[in-house]
């Protein structure tokens, strides 16, 4: 495998496994900072545990149905490589009664090489489905989409995918305020054969993989401007 196609499939992985950043759009002018670990589920020594990937983020409530966040992923650092996420959740649809949204937006993933400044840039557009039961516990499901447009390198193949799927679950618990604790679950490519990997993925029917990824943010303190006199 060349160079090129090593760090392309590195940045599908790794990228790949960054759970939802926003669940649901932040109140207008709160920030919150996170840290969140995780990753595919493999076999390793007779047990099965996720790869460590992890990742910091920070999200801002630009107005009460939007926000904007961007992810800096420290364990693609360690493998020479400068990887960023950034992009908006907006909610377009909540219940009278609050308990039900609907929430969807788009991203974008880039990663640099730092050994040859080789780069690449991926669209993903998301949404999913909030229900809290009982809050502040909320539960959600959604799928989202890389597109991949980099069809140059793939030509060896006889198939060419425009789009890898990726379908989630998951539960936020934000009982201790100003803290937010999120449990998400992913079904990571479910259309594409895994049983010819160097590791040994957990996986349903040789396709695909599956993901466990735990997240933590801190709501910052939200600053009040002083009534000009």
């Amino acid at each position: 495998m060349s160079r090129l196609a090593a760090f392309y499939v590195f940045i599908l992985i790794v990228g790949a496994c960054v759970p939802t950043r926003v669940v649901t759009p932040l109140q207008r002018g709160s920030t919150h900072i996170g840290l969140n670990a995780g990753g595919p589920l493999i076999r390793f020594r007779g047990n099965v545990i996720p790869i460590p990937f992890s990742s910091v983020y920070a999200a801002h409530g630009w107005t009460n149905t939007t926000s904007i966040y961007g992810g800096l992923h420290l364990t693609s650092l360690v493998y020479k490589t400068f990887q960023l996420d950034a992009g908006l959740a907006h909610r377009f649809y909540q219940s009278p009664n609050t308990r039900l949204q609907l929430v969807g937006g788009g991203a974008l993933m880039s990663a640099i090489a730092l050994t040859n400044g080789t780069m690449r840039v991926f669209p993903i557009t998301h949404f999913h489905a909030v229900f809290a039961p009982s809050p502040p516990l909320q539960l959600y499901g959604g799928a989202a989409v890389w597109w991949d447009f980099y069809r140059s390198i793939r030509q060896s193949q006889t198939t060419y995918r425009l789009a890898f799927p990726v379908f989630y679950t998951g539960i936020q618990w934000a009982k201790a305020d100003p803290w937010t604790c999120s449990l998400e679950y992913k079904l990571l490519n479910p259309f594409v054969e895994n049983d010819k990997t160097v590791v040994e993925y957990v996986h349903w029917s040789h396709y695909g993989a599956q993901g466990l990824y735990l997240s933590v943010t801190y709501q910052l303190p939200i600053s009040k401007q002083t009534p000009k006199p």
